[in-house]
């Protein structure tokens, strides 16, 4: 698929699975480094997040981005850099979040190969929800390119059917953009958007080690439960346009990262990463 089939695909349907964006061998290694981070003993972290067995891995200080040396790569990669330009129409961008995921199996629901509790839909951890970086201040979506913001996960494990994959509602991005221009209170409708009621279940989106699944920034979506043996592991990004209007793209500068962070950095990465301007 080119890119433009592949832009066309995520306007209809409100996202897109990149095919090995990363190989497997690179995935397997950003697997097997998240997965370190689980503590032996399994005492997880007080700051870190845990909900029907996803973890989320933060900082001490509740930073949930991983930027180190080791992850810069995944912010820099020029596979889902020439797909998210493309979709936001410049090559001008700024690349951000790199939170991780871990998703347990959890048996809530029922479980593979339980036959007396069979589970006739997609079952999901996450109240229906959108990801989006406009400020709870502001009333209004502006639905513009400007705006506009796209992200999504690096599958790091296989994540077959009832694995933990993200669930989205194919083309619900349509419906949320008419609700909201429908309302002059229309960035705060469904609690901001955290709580979405009466949409169509979502379809779970499975993923071999180095898929990334991309998502329009107003496409409903939320967690599965993972009933597989296999966990799932996953970092989040997220692209905006420079000239984003909430002050997301702006230059921070190299006093951000340190001189291991910069040596692995590339040209594009010092500005996608904000070290660098995008110049005029």
């Amino acid at each position: 698929m080119n890119l433009q089939e592949m832009k066309a695909n995520f306007e209809r349907d409100g996202f897109t699975v990149i095919k090995q964006a990363i190989d497997p061998e690179e995935a397997d290694r950003y697997r097997q480094k998240i997965l370190k981070m689980v503590p032996a003993d399994l005492a997880i972290p007080a700051q870190w997040e845990s909900r029907y067995g996803r973890l989320k891995p933060l900082h001490e200080d509740g930073n949930q981005t991983f930027d180190d040396e080791f992850f810069i790569p995944v912010f820099q990669n020029e596979t889902l850099y020439n797909v998210a330009s493309t979709i936001l129409g410049t090559e001008r961008l700024r690349a951000f979040d790199g939170s991780l995921g871990i998703t347990l199996r959890h048996d809530w629901g029922g479980s593979p190969g339980v036959r007396s509790f069979e589970v006739p839909r997609v079952q999901t951890s996450q109240r229906l929800h959108i990801d989006n970086s406009v400020p709870k201040s502001v009333d209004t979506f502006r639905l513009d390119q400007a705006e506009m913001e796209i992200g999504g996960c690096f599958y790091f494990s296989k994540v077959e059917s009832g694995g933990g994959g993200i669930a989205v509602v194919p083309g619900g991005h349509r419906r949320v953009a008419a609700e909201a221009a429908a309302d002059a209170l229309g960035r705060h409708k469904y609690r901001d958007w955290g709580d979405l009621q009466g949409y169509p279940d979502p379809v779970e989106v499975t993923g071999e080690p180095g898929d990334f699944i991309l998502l329009h920034y107003l496409t409903p979506h939320a967690a599965t439960h993972n009933r597989n043996v296999t966990a799932r592991v996953v970092q989040f990004l997220r692209w905006v346009r420079f000239d984003n209007p909430y002050g997301i793209a702006d230059v921070i500068g190299p006093t951000r990262y340190n001189d291991r962070q910069i040596a692995v950095m590339s040209q594009l990465g010092k500005k996608l990463l904000g070290v660098e301007p995008w110049g005029a």
